[in-house]
């Protein structure tokens, strides 16, 4: 028996974008920038999740996508704090 948990590495805020919105919705990332009212690099990088939401990001993505703001800040403490 194996007494070590297996680590999964926490599903980031940029991953839930793309498989989640980007790809069902056919948009690429200058729609998203577009949507976001943002450039395409800040997009992208949201995407690859190279930089962290901020608060007025994480506003932004509520309001585009019609979720709630707790739902974008957990995916960023969860992805900040891997357990």
């Amino acid at each position: 028996m194996n007494n070590h948990k297996d680590l999964r590495i926490p599903t980031g805020p940029g991953d839930v974008l793309l498989y989640e919105y980007l790809k069902p919705l056919n948009l690429e990332i200058s729609d998203l920038a577009d949507m976001l009212n943002v450039d395409r690099n800040t997009a992208s990088a949201l995407i690859a999740n190279k930089i962290p939401l901020t608060a007025d990001m994480v506003s932004r993505l509520a309001k585009t996508f019609n979720t709630s703001v707790k739902f974008w800040l957990n995916l960023q403490k969860n992805s900040d704090n891997p357990r």
